[in-house]
């Protein structure tokens, strides 16, 4: 089960917080970051019975990259991993991808 904390920004003020002024919230967190990625695989193609294994390649191929533009350029950034239930799934630029929408 994944907990979903949303990103809330306040505006601080000689020490006090401004509640009312410029109050951002994010709804982004672990199930946004697996549903884009559905939806990335879709998009190629690559349709996926269940979340579950959605979940399982974006836990153990997806990251974020320490230079974006650098990891595009890149030639080799395929993965693949089994899903127990499923079979093999390989993922390329979708590893990466996936974690951006964060910033």
């Amino acid at each position: 089960m994944e907990l979903l904390i949303p990103f809330v920004s306040f505006p601080v003020l000689h020490g006090k917080v401004m509640h009312k002024v410029g109050v951002v919230s994010m709804g982004v967190g672990g199930l946004k970051l697996t549903e884009y990625l559905k939806e990335q695989l879709r998009l190629r193609n690559l349709h996926v019975s269940s979340l579950y294994t959605v979940h399982s390649l974006k836990e153990n191929l997806c990251y974020v990259a320490f230079d974006y533009e650098s990891e595009l350029k890149k030639d080799n950034t395929k993965a693949s991993y089994k899903v127990a239930s499923e079979g093999f799934f390989t993922l390329e630029k979708e590893r990466f991808q996936t974690g951006e929408i964060l910033f």
